[in-house]
C-alpha cells in the first residue's frame, strides 16, 4: 500500500508540473489587463506594423479550458498552438490585437462567406465583453474567422453586427487580425475605467485529433463571474 501511495503521489506530481495555475473564484482575481490610451491609433490602429502597438497591453499567451478544480483551484494546460492579445484605446475605440500561432495557415478556411455576419463556424476568436450589461450579469459576445465574418450577440440573442470592424492578415506561421470597437458598440463612453470580459480561440473545430479551445487564463465562457479586468488607461483632459 505504501508503494502504490508513492507512486501516486509520484504521478500526481508529475502531471502538475506542465500545468499553469490559475485561481477559481471571481474570477478577476489576478486576471487583468491594460488597455493604454495611445492618441496614434485614430490613424495608425488598423496596421498591423504600426509603431504605437509597441506599447499596447498584452495578453502573452492562452490556456486550454480549464476542466480540472482541486481544493479551490483550477488546473489549465498551456495552448499548444500559442494566442498573443494586444490592446489599447484612443477617443473613440477600444483596440484590440490577435496573433495566432498555425503552423499550416493553408489549412485555413478564407473564402468570403455568403453572410459576412454569419457566426463562424470554423477557426475563429471570440470575445464576450460585459460593456454596459454588468448589472445585469450579461455580456456581449463578438465573434470573428480567418474569413473575416463578424457576428454580434446579447445574452444569447443575435443582434445588429454594430459598427465594430476586423481586418485579417495570413503569414507563414500565423494569422493575425486587429479589431476596433466603438465604445457605443459595447454601451460605453470613453470616460469609462473598465470593462471585464475574456478571449477565445479555437483552432481546427472539425479536426477532432487536433482540435483546441483555448482562452484568456484557462477561463470559461459564457460566465460572466469569470470574466478578467481590461483597465482603460484614462484619456487626458484637453487643456
Amino acid at each position: 500500500m505504501e508503494t502504490l501511495m508513492k507512486s501516486v503521489a509520484l504521478i500526481t506530481a508529475s502531471a502538475f508540473l506542465a500545468i499553469t495555475v490559475v485561481f477559481a473564484g471571481d474570477g478577476d482575481d489576478g486576471l487583468e489587463v491594460s488597455a493604454p490610451f495611445l492618441p496614434e491609433m485614430a490613424s495608425a490602429g488598423m496596421d498591423f506594423d504600426a509603431p504605437p502597438w509597441k506599447n499596447a497591453g498584452q495578453i502573452a499567451s492562452f490556456s486550454k479550458i480549464g476542466s480540472v478544480t482541486m481544493l479551490g483551484m483550477s488546473f489549465s494546460e498551456e495552448a499548444k498552438q500559442p494566442t498573443r492579445v494586444l490592446l489599447a484605446r484612443d477617443r473613440e475605440a477600444l483596440y484590440i490585437a490577435f496573433e495566432c500561432t498555425d503552423p499550416k495557415p493553408d489549412d485555413l478556411k478564407t473564402d468570403p462567406p455568403e453572410d459576412k455576419n454569419a457566426f463562424p463556424y470554423n477557426d475563429r476568436v471570440e470575445m464576450y465583453l460585459e460593456g454596459d450589461q454588468a448589472a445585469h450579469q450579461a455580456y456581449y459576445h463578438l465573434a470573428f474567422g480567418a474569413a473575416g465574418e463578424r457576428w454580434r450577440s446579447l445574452n444569447h440573442q443575435r443582434i445588429d453586427t454594430g459598427n465594430w470592424t476586423v481586418l485579417v492578415k495570413i503569414e507563414a506561421d500565423r494569422w493575425k487580425a486587429i479589431v476596433r470597437i466603438p465604445y457605443e458598440t459595447l454601451g460605453l463612453t470613453a470616460s469609462a475605467e473598465s470593462t471585464r470580459g475574456i478571449f477565445y480561440r479555437m483552432y481546427r473545430p472539425h479536426d477532432m485529433e487536433i482540435r483546441e479551445q483555448t482562452t484568456w487564463g484557462g477561463r470559461g465562457v459564457h460566465q460572466p463571474a469569470q470574466f478578467g479586468t481590461i483597465r482603460f488607461e484614462p484619456i487626458p483632459t484637453t487643456p
